[in-house]
This record gives C-alpha cells, structure tokens and sequence, in this order.
C-alpha cells in the first residue's frame, strides 16, 4: 500500500471528524480552515497554530489529538485530566513541555 494514500486518507478523515463536530459551532470549521492556510503557508509557526487550534477545539479531545498528525516531529498536544478532574492540555515542543487548564483556551 502507497503510505502516501494512508496519509491522505487520514488527512480526509480527520478533515471529516472536524467537519462533522463543527456542525453546531458555526464558524468554526471556517476558522479551522483559515489556521490550516497560514500554517501550510508559513504565516503561522507551529506554536501558533498549536494555540489556535486549541482555542478552537479545547472541548474536543480527539479533533486535539488528531491534529497531531499534521505537526512536525517533535511537536504535540495532549489532553488528560488532573488528580482533581480538571482537563488539562499539554503543548510538548522539542525543547518543553506546557500544561494549562484546558478552560485556559476558552
């Protein structure tokens, strides 16, 4: 199998996942598309794009999660709960590691 059609099937997939969450937030599917220009055009750095699309989908783990694959190597958001229940989002870059309350991004 060609791993370039893998990658193009997910990419498809979670361009489907993303669409079909945005349904009852209007705008938001066009606000995603807009951050995945400026990413691909350079306008925009992964930290960036990272906050933004954190913003977009901090109530939506699996659409964080999912992003992952469109970062660099060594880049990465993780969602996860405190001992206290609080969801948190992690930003792992390849020199930190930031955790926020996932409400931060609200």
């Amino acid at each position: 199998m060609d791993p370039r059609s893998t990658d193009v099937d997910s990419a498809l997939s979670y361009l489907d996942d993303v669409k079909s969450h945005c349904d009852e937030e209007p705008g938001t599917y066009g606000a995603f598309l807009e951050v995945m220009r400026e990413f691909k055009d350079g306008r925009v750095d992964p930290r960036g794009v990272i906050q933004r699309i954190c913003a977009l989908f901090h109530q939506h783990p699996t659409l964080l999660h999912g992003f992952n694959n469109w970062l660099p190597d060594g880049w990465r958001i993780e969602h996860s709960r405190d001992l206290r229940g609080v969801e948190i989002i992690t930003i792992v870059t390849p020199t930190e590691r930031t955790t926020r309350p996932a409400a931060s991004y609200a």
